[in-house]
């Protein structure tokens, strides 16, 4: 059992399913109840969902929904065996699940959230090529100066101290990960994604899905969410609307998110999601909490 407190942190998006994917967890197979509420609310099209033959993984949004739906069912999946989290924290689109987690928004409400910022942001970006891409194996100061140059690109996240995301107009993308591979990076990636999260290109959407986010009922969280640009614990509706709209065109530090809670008494991290992308990222970061997959904890 992991040494509480606990938090259980959310990922973005799924890039592929394990081949197991009820990570030989029987009682995951409830994911299909949410996947029929999502149905209802959002799109039929999702009742056709199979892991192998109709993934929708080279669907944008659908791949929102799908990670949504999995990280909700698997929170509350734990919840049934009385792991409970003492705070939670969405890596990037994780916010939405992170939000539903900590009972400040219903799950049905939580699909709105992302059809619309999806639909605002498309609308917003059209007939323009943007991207984003990782590094892994450069500092801090070898990426600021790849970026020198570069006016229409910016750092969207720093998972570790060796690993950066950048988000920007495609082209410029492509440019720094061609740069960073000639300077040395041990791995490159151009992600799966044409919408530059993270960066402020995307400010304007701030108006108009500020305005729709008024329309969804919040509560306050029942557990703290963790703000992933300044590290703060959110525990009002008010400062979570607030983060869930500036998360789309906002900077965000995973790095300093995870240091700040292993540093406020974290001592297990669960990724509540089908993979373990977060558990992976973090055996480069310090510290001595532990982090698990939802595998490692049911699978011996």
């Amino acid at each position: 059992m992991p040494e509480k407190p606990i938090a259980f942190i959310f990922p973005a998006f799924v890039t592929e399913y394990p081949e197991d994917p009820f990570l030989g967890i029987p009682g995951l197979k409830v994911y299909r109840t949410y996947l029929r509420k999502a149905a209802n609310s959002v799109d039929p099209e999702l009742l056709n969902f199979n892991f192998s033959a109709r993934n929708f993984l080279e669907d944008e949004l659908r791949t929102q929904y799908m990670t949504y739906i999995l990280c909700c069912a698997y929170a509350d999946f734990l919840k049934t065996k009385d792991i409970s989290p003492a705070i939670c924290a969405g890596y990037s689109m994780g916010i939405y699940a992170a939000a539903y987690q900590a009972g400040s928004i219903s799950f049905p409400d939580g699909l709105l959230l992302i059809r619309t910022a999806f639909l605002e942001i498309i609308r917003f970006t059209a007939g323009k090529r943007y991207g984003m891409g990782t590094v892994l194996g450069l500092t801090q100061e070898d990426i600021h100066k790849l970026m020198a140059e570069k006016s229409i690109v910016e750092v969207a996240n720093q998972n570790n101290p060796v690993s950066f995301i950048f988000s920007g107009a495609l082209e410029e993308v492509r440019s720094i990960l061609d740069l960073a591979l000639n300077e040395g990076a041990l791995n490159i990636h151009l992600l799966n994604v044409s919408i530059p999260y993270h960066s402020k290109i995307l400010e304007e959407t701030k108006e108009p899905f500020g305005k729709f986010i008024e329309s969804i009922p919040f509560k306050d969280p029942e557990t703290p969410v963790m703000s992933m640009i300044d590290q703060s614990e959110i525990t009002d509706a008010v400062t979570l609307k607030k983060e869930i709209v500036q998360n789309l065109y906002t900077p965000l530090n995973w790095y300093q998110t995870q240091l700040h809670l292993q540093n406020s008494g974290i001592r297990s991290f669960i990724e509540c999601g089908p993979g373990k992308t977060l558990v992976k990222n973090a055996k480069f970061v310090e510290g001595d909490s532990r982090f698990y997959s939802l595998a490692s904890l049911f699978v011996s």
